[in-house]
């Protein structure tokens, strides 16, 4: 059972996410810009853009990029906002396959 998912960013979507991320953080304070500063490190140092990100971190990248694409569709830049949009919707079903896949809940249930 995998604790981490690996995820391989294109080298403009890795810009984003840290584009994002940066835009992000600066609305965070106390605990949660603790545990958003992990992420947040792991994805700009992250050089071949390989990243291994759980559940929490996974969603702290999944809410960063809706908050720029709503900056960007405020602004009526609405075909970069969309990509935003579009890259927070893919890590939102990634993490969601990869729990569905990693649950110890359920494999328990289907080992017995």
């Amino acid at each position: 059972m995998e604790t981490k998912a690996s995820f391989r960013f294109l080298p403009v979507e890795r810009n984003m996410a840290v584009e994002a991320m940066c835009a992000y953080r600066d609305k965070l304070k106390g605990w949660a810009l603790k545990q958003f500063d992990i992420a947040y490190n792991k994805m700009k140092e992250s050089s071949n853009g390989v990243i291994k990100f759980d559940g929490m971190e996974l969603e702290y990248l999944k809410r960063a990029l809706n908050f720029r694409g709503w900056q960007f569709y405020q602004e009526r830049r609405k075909i970069k906002a969309d990509t935003y949009f579009t890259l927070a919707f893919w890590i939102k079903e990634q993490k969601r396959i990869f729990q569905d896949n990693n649950n110890p809940l359920k494999q328990k249930n289907t080992a017995t």
